[in-house]
């Protein structure tokens, strides 16, 4: 019999279990996670349910020894573990003995005494956060009495509930599968295909790019959080049917504007590769998003889209009380921003000054610089002082949307590479402005107008970008 293939597209696909759908459409889509890490090789199921899926006991409590068996397998370890027969001090290993020779081979794991694994005893959601953070390389950082901060920076998902079951087991290590590897670049997925670990023949992969991580609870920062609004009702999600690639971009534009997180759409069947490919050749329409993710049924045109949102976007989204939490990391940046806006922005400014004030501090406080992934975030131009283009525009994004500034974040190119700025809107009229041109790397401070307010004309001397119907034109450069 033929084996059922799926393909993913972009990146393997995020099944969201926080929105407020209604219990059983949850329960829905961690089976189809379950059924995907079981084509993986990842999961195996206990048996058989009614309606003929696979039973993967999703509502039990999760052992140690499940666990350092997922753990042996997102390591891509199993066939070396299974093999080898590792040698261990524990008595009570039973089934799980091989996977727990690997890990204690390998200094991953130790037992809860000289000569007892626990084996049966159940673990909670920060043991196995450390576990999987041990996993992506981040085992140095990984705190097993408050791991979450890190697991929100590595970009895991995971929910709080009063037991760990297998469904928080399969949701943190489905999601492990889409994070950035130590570093590498590469994504766990991308790393164990290409150690060979999948099955070609059932899963067919393009490389993945890292999401954002999905803020959940956690322990409140030093400083004191803005107060968490409550959520309105859950945006509608799907399906929606769409003929074309354009009316495609129209329903994830929309999304990315309703600062959705996924959008459900039915496609003409045995079209779906050709629109994901359409959507990842038009990333740069979507200025709000970092990534975009696909999942697809190959003939049978159902197709849903993931969008990971800017830190900018996940923060204004929170503020209009469409999500309840913030990452550690956004609630920082948070903070910062109103930190600054308070201290540079007073009442009797008109637009034009506010916007000034922006530029301005921005380029004072900064340098340019590239640190990594966080130099890219608005964290960076607010926190670090060390921050690359993308850190400017996300910045100066923010600060504008907390004085009432209408303004949007631009992709595009400028110098030979990749770009991006903002354009903004004062006294009703939209400029351009690039604060990270006009912060020359020097030895010595420098702050310059050379592309404040201007026109597009003006800016697409040295810039260059597509202008999409839903940007705003800047027809003229800003004179007092």
């Amino acid at each position: 019999m033929m084996k059922r293939r799926l393909i993913s597209v972009l990146m393997l696909a995020t099944i969201l279990l926080t929105l407020c759908g209604p219990p059983a459409a949850a329960v829905d889509q961690m089976q189809t996670t379950a059924e995907t890490l079981s084509k993986l090789g990842l999961l195996n199921g206990v048996g058989v349910l009614p309606d003929g899926q696979t039973d993967f006991n999703l509502d039990a409590s999760v052992t140690r020894g499940e666990a350092i068996t997922m753990m042996v397998r997102l390591m891509g370890g199993e066939q070396e573990a299974l093999q080898m027969h590792y040698s261990h001090p524990f008595r009570d290993a039973g089934w799980a003995s091989d996977y727990i020779g690997y890990a204690y081979r390998n200094g991953l794991t130790s037992g809860v005494a000289p000569n007892t694994f626990g084996t049966t005893q159940k673990i909670d959601t920060a043991q196995y956060l450390t576990q999987i953070l041990r996993v992506l390389g981040h085992g140095a950082y990984a705190d097993w009495r408050n791991p979450y901060p890190m697991a929100d920076l590595a970009g895991l998902r995971y929910s709080t509930g009063q037991e760990f079951t297998r469904r928080d087991m399969v949701l943190i290590s489905y999601s492990a599968l889409q994070c950035e590897f130590s570093r590498t670049g590469l994504t766990l997925y991308q790393l164990l295909n290409a150690f060979g670990v999948f099955d070609p023949d059932v899963i067919a992969a393009r490389p993945t790019p890292r999401p954002a991580p999905t803020p959940t609870p956690t322990p409140a920062p030093k400083s004191t959080p803005a107060p968490a609004p409550q959520p309105t009702s859950a945006p509608q999600t799907g399906p929606i049917t769409v003929t074309s690639t354009d009316q495609m971009f129209a329903q994830v534009l929309a999304a990315m504007q309703a600062r959705m997180d996924t959008v459900s759409l039915q496609v003409p069947a045995g079209q779906e590769e050709a629109y994901s490919d359409a959507l990842l050749r038009e990333m740069k329409r979507f200025q709000d998003v970092t990534s975009l993710g696909t999942m697809s049924s190959p003939g049978r045109g159902t197709f849903q889209v993931e969008l990971t949102l800017t830190d900018y976007a996940r923060i204004e989204a929170y503020l209009e009380k469409k999500t309840s939490t913030l990452s550690a990391q956004d609630q920082q940046t948070l903070q910062a921003a109103q930190k600054v806006s308070a201290s540079i922005i007073t009442s009797s400014m008109g637009e034009y000054d506010k916007v000034k004030a922006i530029h301005d501090y921005l380029i004072n406080f900064n340098t340019y610089q590239e640190t990594g992934s966080r130099s890219h975030d608005a964290i960076s131009a607010l926190v670090d002082g060390k921050s690359v283009c993308d850190g400017y525009a996300k910045a100066f994004k923010l600060l504008c949307y907390l004085n009432g500034i209408d303004c949007v974040r631009v992709c595009g190119s400028a110098g030979g590479g990749n770009h991006a700025w903002n354009k903004v809107k004062v006294n009703g009229a939209w400029y351009n402005i690039d604060v990270t041109w006009d912060d020359p790397v020097s030895s010595r401070p420098v702050l310059r107008y050379d592309y404040f307010l201007i026109s597009d004309s003006a800016l697409s001397k040295d810039h260059h970008w597509t202008q999409y119907a839903h940007l705003p034109t800047a027809p003229n450069s800003y004179t007092k």
